[in-house]
């Protein structure tokens, strides 16, 4: 998990860490072969510094929901 965090947040069905590496790789390099491939398999640009919104919102959503009171004080 240590990696993931210096590394960021690798897409679903990348390869595990290897191919998080190769993906990493080609995402930055335009001359690498992989380049467009990848690039259209994730759907654009990617930024390992970029934590994924979407997924942020649903669990800090998950955790309010978590700790809302059950009974609202009178």
């Amino acid at each position: 998990m240590y990696c993931v965090k210096l590394l960021g947040h690798p897409p679903e069905d990348v390869g595990g860490f290897p191919g998080y590496e190769v993906f990493l790789d080609a995402m930055a390099d335009a001359k690498h072969p992989e380049h467009e491939n990848l690039k259209e398999w994730y759907g654009g640009a990617f930024d390992p510094s970029t934590p994924p919104a979407d997924e942020l919102r649903f669990d800090v959503f998950k955790l309010a929901k978590r700790w809302k009171p059950k009974n609202p004080p009178n």
